[in-house]
């Protein structure tokens, strides 16, 4: 996991791999679910280095929870 600091707060950075052990899924699961538009989209930080916003990726914990729980808040 990578910190970059912004006005006073760090954001924090997971590549793929990272993601996809995180969300307890292949890496290929989470590609498909980015292109399926059911998984946050990454973004660039240079040429050859794709991330996701770590707190979007437990947002999006959070909401499988509240489905498979039954409760969903949208």
């Amino acid at each position: 996991m990578s910190a970059i600091q912004s006005g006073g707060q760090a954001a924090q950075y997971l590549r793929v791999k990272a993601v996809a052990q995180t969300c307890a899924v292949s890496v290929t699961t989470i590609w498909t679910k980015v292109r399926a538009g059911t998984f946050p989209k990454p973004f660039k930080l240079g040429p050859r280095t794709t991330v996701w916003d770590a707190a979007d990726v437990r947002a999006w914990q959070d909401c499988q929870r509240n489905v498979i729980g039954g409760v969903r808040h949208d």
